[in-house]
């Protein structure tokens, strides 16, 4: 149990860091050292809280209230009917790789929700303390990149939570009937995608960074989002908890949302610079697992 904290909390300070430095690109703390005495009246951080939060309401976040309420309607409560039935490759993948010790993978143990809880919070807090105790010029739009990624997270969790409800599966281990589709990778791909986009940005910020360089910077930051929320999804199949079709469309569904959301916010804040490693339909440009698109 132990271990298991530890490891989260390095996990949670990995993605918290990332993005806190994606938001802070050009800034030179160096020559913003940390104020003596913690004014907090010297700055306008209520304001800034506020405005942050207000710019990321859209007039159809009004569907986020009904897709939350939804969220909650479960016709099947004893979770013995099952609507949708494995698919051949399903069963095949599961009875070679799914493991039958009763023990539960890395990826199982670490649940999603509490690293996303745990990133959210560290990376208001972190932007909360530069905003209160340095010169830092912090601004609502930074505010606002914590707060949109919460808002990521709650569509991720509510279209998972109507899917698991509407569309009742077995599990693999027989538990109940929420296998489809995965919110453990539905989550993770969430943040997989919400955290590179951070840090892609981030990287087109650096001026002293190479073509060469930026596309190495955003390969490792790639492998390293994604490779993540693959082994999560992989541990969930090996666990027994879920199907190959369970994670390929919660995989699909956390990365449309994590970009989407994003690209609403932030897409048209520098249009001077793009990535050869971000999102599109033209897999020869921007790569992404197992779906790509362009907004």
């Amino acid at each position: 149990m132990k271990q298991n904290r530890f490891i989260s909390l390095v996990l949670c300070v990995a993605f918290i860091c990332a993005p806190s430095s994606a938001q802070f690109k050009g800034q030179n703390f160096a020559e913003k050292p940390i104020s003596a005495n913690l004014n907090v009246e010297s700055t306008d951080f209520s304001s800034n809280i506020f405005e942050g939060f207000t710019n990321l309401i859209c007039p159809w976040d009004l569907s986020l209230v009904a897709l939350g309420g939804l969220s909650y309607y479960k016709p099947n409560e004893e979770g013995t009917t099952s609507t949708l039935e494995p698919l051949a490759v399903d069963l095949q993948i599961s009875g070679s790789v799914a493991r039958n010790d009763g023990r539960e993978s890395l990826g199982s143990r670490l649940h999603p929700g509490k690293i996303q809880t745990n990133i959210f919070i560290g990376q208001l807090a972190i932007t909360s303390l530069l905003d209160i105790a340095t010169d830092a010029h912090i601004t609502a739009s930074d505010y606002e990149r914590s707060f949109v990624f919460a808002k990521a997270l709650l569509y991720t969790v509510s279209i998972t939570e109507i899917s698991k409800n509407l569309l009742p599966r077995i599990r693999p281990d027989g538990s109940n009937n929420r296998s489809f589709f995965s919110g453990h990778v539905s989550s993770s791909f969430t943040t997989s995608a919400f955290i590179y986009r951070e840090i892609s940005d981030w990287i087109d910020g650096m001026e002293s960074s190479s073509h060469t360089s930026s596309t190495l910077l955003k390969g490792t930051a790639f492998a390293a989002c994604y490779g993540w929320a693959t082994y999560v999804g992989y541990s969930r199949i090996r666990d027994r908890k879920h199907y190959l079709s369970d994670v390929l469309v919660g995989a699909a569904v956390g990365t449309v949302i994590g970009n989407f959301i994003y690209d609403l916010h932030f897409d048209n804040e520098d249009q001077s610079t793009t990535s050869v490693l971000q999102f599109s339909f033209n897999p020869a440009v921007r790569p992404s697992v197992g779906l790509t698109y362009h907004f």
